[in-house]
């Protein structure tokens, strides 16, 4: 599912359902109406996104009819009906549905001695870390999530394409094991909160009237924080830019050694004339910056209204290298009242 972790709420009519049980991947959420003066909510969070987070659904009114409970959290606009996906509802399943889903990783767990060892072996994929969590009671130690993780086996890096560890047989009668799988640790990120240490500017045009500025966005557009209302952001100057500029803004090193791939993930904020004007990433080789690869063009047709998220692959020929991130900014002969673009919360991640 796309629905991410966070608080929602169920949302029960005065004159409708009245009893409400759903099941997700946190557990399972109660929500009752004692009548009738007005609608209830009932506020809940998933802190574990899954397939279909919102399962297993039962309202009590008219003989299970569960149609007429609403919803509203994160992504959601406003409260729709569960259900209702269109409008921004989880997908749901009523009690009884088969939910048939696809196991990525093939988690398995055998014996290959007669029951000396334990044997666990899984698929992984380079942008994960494994933990591998048991319990004996799985009916009162609650969801996979708390069990305890397995001596030695947490927080294992992929060694692709196959994860294969062994642990001696434990003394319990019965025990149980469930992978879980969280994303690889940012290599290196900066949300610019703390400076601009490391990072260095250019300007390789000869008027000089645009820079790579750090500090809180101020034009006659475009942004007027960093993402996430923050106080800090790089912009192509902190107010309007200005013609027949060719700006460049450097980013520390990064040691991208011994991976298979990587991701640039940045938070973006453009605001320019929307033909002329041109951004783009490149990647060079820290020690003699010789660029690797070819850039990667930023779409400036695009005019955000708030900060959007966006994702760069890492260029192969810059994998296996110590690199600098370089971000590009150039703008054609007409003085325009804009801001250019901002970026915020750099990062760049295993893939």
């Amino acid at each position: 599912s796309t629905f991410v972790p966070g608080t929602y709420n169920i949302h029960l009519g005065a004159d409708d359902t009245n009893y409400f049980i759903m099941d997700t991947a946190d557990g399972q959420v109660l929500a009752s109406h004692n009548c009738c003066p007005e609608n209830q909510a009932t506020a809940f969070t998933i802190t574990i996104p899954g397939i279909f987070p919102f399962d297993n659904v039962f309202g009590e009114q008219g003989g299970g009819d569960w149609y007429d409970v609403g919803i509203s959290g994160p992504g959601i606009n406003g409260i729709v009906a569960l259900g209702d996906t269109e409008n921004g509802s989880p997908p749901v399943n009523p009690i009884g549905a088969f939910i048939e889903t696809e196991d990525l990783h093939n988690f398995s767990v055998t014996s290959g001695d007669g029951g000396q060892t334990i044997d666990f072996e899984w698929n992984s994929f380079a942008s994960e870390i494994y933990t591998i969590v048991s319990s004996a009671d799985p009916e009162n130690d609650g969801p996979p999530a708390s069990w305890a993780p397995v001596e030695g086996l947490q927080d294992l890096a992929a060694s692709l394409p196959l994860n294969q560890h062994s642990i001696a047989r434990p003394a319990d009668a019965a025990r149980f094991y469930h992978l879980l799988t969280s994303p690889v640790p940012s290599l290196f990120s900066d949300d610019f909160e703390s400076g601009a240490a490391g990072w260095t500017t250019l300007i390789n045009d000869e008027n000089g009237d645009t820079v790579w500025e750090l500090g809180t966005p101020l034009a006659s557009t475009g942004p007027i924080a960093g993402a996430d209302d923050s106080a800090n952001a790089w912009s192509t100057n902190i107010g309007d830019y200005g013609p027949d500029s060719n700006i460049a803004l450097r980013s520390p090193a990064i040691d991208l050694s011994a991976l298979p791939g990587a991701l640039l993930n940045l938070d973006v904020f453009r605001d320019a004339d929307g033909f002329g004007d041109v951004a783009f990433v490149r990647f060079l080789r820290a020690d003699d910056q010789t660029v690797l690869g070819d850039p990667a063009s930023i779409d400036m047709t695009v005019f955000d209204t708030e900060w959007t998220s966006i994702e760069i692959p890492v260029d192969p020929a810059a994998i296996g290298e110590t690199i600098l991130i370089e971000f590009n900014f150039q703008s054609d002969s007409s003085a325009d009242a804009f801001s250019g673009i901002s970026i915020d919360n750099v990062s760049i991640s295993a893939n």
